[in-house]
């Protein structure tokens, strides 16, 4: 029996993982909201309508909001049949996403 180099690597390394199909989405129409809110309230203030200190005050409290993001992987556990170890995968990778973004920016 001869293996090839992909079963082995196969059996070496862990399963692949992926963040769940509902959470995900909620994830994107969350981040979608919040920041679409920062972006607006930016254009408030190039506009004139708002001051500096209020619209970096709405801002930075919406961005504090949105950052419980990755709460959202806990949502519906018990409805959608994942396992206790994919509900804290989903909501570490949203963790991390949101780590990521907030670097970013």
């Amino acid at each position: 029996m001869v293996l090839s180099w992909q079963s082995i690597m196969k059996n070496l390394l862990a399963p692949e993982r992926r963040l769940s199909r509902r959470p995900k989405n909620l994830f994107i129409v969350w981040t979608s909201f919040w920041w679409g809110g920062v972006v607006v309230m930016g254009t408030l203030f190039f506009m004139g309508t708002l001051t500096f200190t209020a619209s970096t005050k709405i801002a930075l409290y919406g961005i504090s909001i949105w950052l419980n993001g990755c709460l959202i992987g806990l949502i519906g556990q018990s409805n959608d049949g994942r396992s206790k170890m994919q509900v804290y995968h989903d909501s570490m990778v949203l963790w991390m996403i949101t780590y990521l973004i907030t670097n970013m920016t």
